[in-house]
């Protein structure tokens, strides 16, 4: 059966209402499809159609169909695995964007012509909708933390061995310990502890001057100690994977092991090559960037490959894999989902200019800024709005009880501080 959207034109001459047909834009595989009428940068009305019910005609209510355009993003789930009502979609300044669509058409009301797009225009990117309970976003409550007097060092790194528990590491031999009731516990280390400290799961390894690796871990009483764990090679350092597994770089190889420390495998590579700004361990592969790059080099048993992650020339400022996935963010502040080999998924923009560092949520992922900006991306939901969690750049943000723990060094204000979100999260 031939499907067809009917305009409800409203004319402005009168009280009247001539509708105006034209086909469904051509997805046959979509389970929802979500049209929107615009006229030049405003957004005038939308509709969430699912193609798979017995419904011919959708009503898009509109008024004049002179200069008018269409666009229509098509998805492979159902309104309901996208937590969107059928029918007419509100909009909502406090709301979430809506998911990034497998394909988008655009059609002129004047010929009725949908021709495929790379992508939405801006005014689609940035509609937001009444969000349904379940996905609403999180309006944080912030608590400012006393910080004890510390060294800050070169060298700054975090871990949180529990929801309970987060760990602040500095490279001058001092750690912090802090708890869900945000009671803290200084640490003084020893002389041979280690540096470069990376983080994986809930387990953190560093490089001592031995060129040996060590694991931190803390104890009932919240001090944090080190041990050794791997010696042989002059070890450059561990770049870490999801749940405890990391890939150990050595001068001409990298060795993945898994969160029981058993070998996995060895890439064969030159240190040289192994993209250190950014790089993050998926399974056997290593993902990672240079710095003032817009392509992800990926590390495996088969070999060296270059990915291009957008065509948009954004360099790679932050680089996470969150259940399995790996994902980039953009220095236009635009994040991107690996979704198979070469093919990287455009979320849309974040809301912050320049995104510092991606962190995973139950739910989806925080995305920070640069002057303790945060948004939170909603699996299936898309975007909610920006607010500041923190004074100044957020060095380090942990998971912490009901919410997030976010360190700021203090490269603008001067002074390093930490606050703490209650994000309402189970503990």
């Amino acid at each position: 059966m031939r499907r067809l959207l009917a305009l409800g034109l409203l004319l402005p001459a009168c009280a009247c209402t001539s509708d105006f047909l034209l086909d469904a834009a051509p997805a046959p595989d979509a389970r929802t499809i979500i049209y929107f009428a615009q006229r030049d940068d405003v957004i005038l009305s939308a509709l969430v159609v699912s193609p798979t019910h017995q419904a011919p005609v959708a009503e898009l209510k509109v008024r004049e169909a002179a200069d008018l355009v269409l666009t229509a993003m098509a998805y492979a789930k159902t309104p309901d695995e996208l937590g969107l009502p059928e029918g007419a979609l509100l909009e909502d300044p406090a709301g979430r964007t809506l998911p990034s669509p497998d394909v988008v058409y655009q059609a002129a009301a004047s010929n009725g012509v949908w021709e495929r797009r790379s992508e939405p225009p801006s005014a689609v990117q940035a509609f937001r909708s009444a969000a349904q309970a379940a996905a609403r976003c999180a309006m944080p409550s912030v608590r400012n933390v006393p910080l004890p007097e510390i060294r800050r060092g070169f060298n700054f790194t975090g871990f949180s061995p529990s929801p309970k528990v987060a760990v602040l590491y500095f490279s001058e031999r001092q750690a912090l310990t802090l708890r869900a009731d945000l009671s803290v516990v200084l640490s003084a280390l020893p002389a041979e502890s280690p540096s470069y400290v990376t983080a994986s799961g809930t387990t953190a390894v560093g490089l001592l001057a031995s060129r040996c690796l060590a694991k931190l871990s803390v104890d009932e009483q919240g001090q944090v100690s080190s041990h050794l764990w791997f010696c042989g090679p002059r070890w450059l350092g561990a770049l870490p994977g999801e749940d405890g597994s990391f890939a150990l770089v050595a001068p001409e190889n990298v060795v993945v092991v898994d969160r029981q420390s058993r070998e996995v495998s060895r890439i064969a590579v030159e240190a040289e090559n192994i993209p250190f700004f950014r790089a993050v361990l998926v399974g056997e592969e290593v993902f990672g960037v240079q710095d003032s790059e817009s392509t992800v080099t990926r590390l495996s048993p088969r070999g060296l490959a270059r990915e291009q992650v957008n065509g948009h020339g954004e360099f790679i400022t932050a680089l996470r894999v969150i259940r399995g996935r790996v994902y980039a963010a953009g220095s236009a502040g635009s994040v991107f989902e690996r979704r198979s080999v070469g093919a990287w998924l455009d979320l849309g923009k974040s809301g912050i200019g320049d995104v510092d560092e991606i962190v995973a949520t139950p739910r989806g992922f925080l995305a920070i800024g640069g002057v303790g900006e945060v948004t939170e991306y909603i699996d299936g939901h898309g975007w909610c709005p920006t607010q500041q969690l923190a004074s100044d750049d957020s060095t380090v943000v942990l998971r912490l009880g009901s919410g997030y723990l976010f360190y700021t060094k203090g490269l603008v204000r001067r002074t390093p501080s930490l606050t703490w979100a209650d994000f309402g999260l189970e503990p």
